[in-house]
């Protein structure tokens, strides 16, 4: 059987992003500049699917998602997208909606304690570090099972996208990372022979580059 590979492509940006407030699970759209990081990338795996085609496109179904997804999905002519919530973001809980830097002293406290405790859940619906970096495995590994020896194309998220690189070379929960650019691609293959994954490239924003968009 034939290795699976997956393109993975973090939502173009929105607002929120600008005003650095965390999203989590609340639905905010792509603001101008994330459309256009949107179609950048768009046009960029138009000319990549014209040699090497892409057979399906799975989406987060929070909506600056879909939106990047829709955007891929009318370049490259594909007739649907899947949607899959196991693809959201880290749900913050009471969190969600607040600027870091400007928290009231028990949501500060609250952040904290998640970026520092992996079993630590936000008030309002949270997840643990731990529950999102499982179910970031879980959703990954089911990726090859779903679509077998094919080429996928996938929206997400920045801590999505975190979770995934830290279970793709084993390094812990709390591993610090650097940043992943909106509308970046990561790209990664699954070797069913070996059950092995491996990381082609990782955060790559020259599509952006080219079409004048900021990463």
């Amino acid at each position: 059987m034939q290795a699976s590979e997956l393109w993975f492509v973090r939502h173009g940006q929105t607002d929120w992003n600008v005003d650095q407030r965390l999203q989590g699970h609340e639905d905010v759209p792509l603001n101008e500049a994330g459309r256009q990081q949107a179609a950048a990338a768009a046009t960029y795996l138009q000319g990549l699917h014209a040699t090497a085609r892409f057979d399906a496109i799975v989406s987060s179904d929070l909506s600056r998602a879909l939106a990047t997804a829709e955007a891929i999905r009318g370049a490259l002519g594909i007739t649907a997208i899947e949607t899959d919530a196991g693809l959201r973001e880290h749900a913050l809980g009471s969190l969600q909606g607040h600027v870091v830097r400007a928290m009231p002293p028990h949501l500060r406290r609250e952040y904290d304690n998640l970026r520092t405790n992996p079993d630590y859940k936000s008030p309002g619906g949270g997840e643990s570090s731990r529950q999102m970096y499982e179910r970031v495995v879980r959703t990954l590994d089911s990726l090859p099972q779903r679509y077998p020896g094919q080429r996928v194309l996938v929206t997400t998220h920045g801590g999505w996208l975190f979770h995934a690189h830290r279970y793709l070379l084993q390094l812990s929960i709390d591993r610090s990372q650097d940043a992943i650019p909106n509308a970046c691609i990561c790209i990664v293959r699954f070797e069913p022979s070996t059950r092995a994954w491996s990381i082609q490239a990782w955060g790559v924003t020259d599509h952006l580059k080219q079409a004048g968009c900021n990463g």
